[in-house]
């Protein structure tokens, strides 16, 4: 998608893409308040500081719309529509060993139940070993 359509598409249209991007309907909802940007840079810019002024519960609903680590089940089913930007970054998980899959398994869960929410990390350029 371009600036100029990024720009001009409709809000319920724009909520349902950058809900791709983040689950925090507040994010959501200034990210179109602040429209028109004038280019990508002020995107990014922008984003990153409305995601720094949302509350913990924002965070969380964000997490929430996020596939765990290695399930990649739960990865198509979620996000079918951009399937492709998680799975590759979670390519690592696909070459690794039952051992070592059942251990990020394990770990997610320890995780959600210790915290109340799901282990996130960058694992793009990471292998499913580095990420435990």
């Amino acid at each position: 998608m371009n600036l100029e359509t990024f720009n001009s598409l409709p809000k319920e249209q724009l909520f349902t893409e950058l809900e791709k991007c983040c689950g925090s309907k507040k994010w959501i909802q200034a990210m179109i308040k602040a429209r028109p940007f004038k280019d990508i840079e002020s995107i990014h810019c922008i984003s990153d500081r409305i995601w720094s002024s949302v509350a913990n519960e924002d965070i969380l609903e964000a997490f929430e719309h996020h596939p765990q680590i290695g399930n990649i089940e739960s990865l198509k089913q979620k996000f079918a529509s951009t399937s492709h930007w998680a799975s590759s970054e979670q390519k690592a998980t696909e070459k690794a060993s039952d051992e070592v899959l059942f251990a990020l398994k394990k770990g997610n869960e320890d995780y959600l139940q210790r915290f109340g929410f799901i282990f996130i990390v960058c694992a793009t350029g990471k292998t499913a070993q580095e990420m435990l």
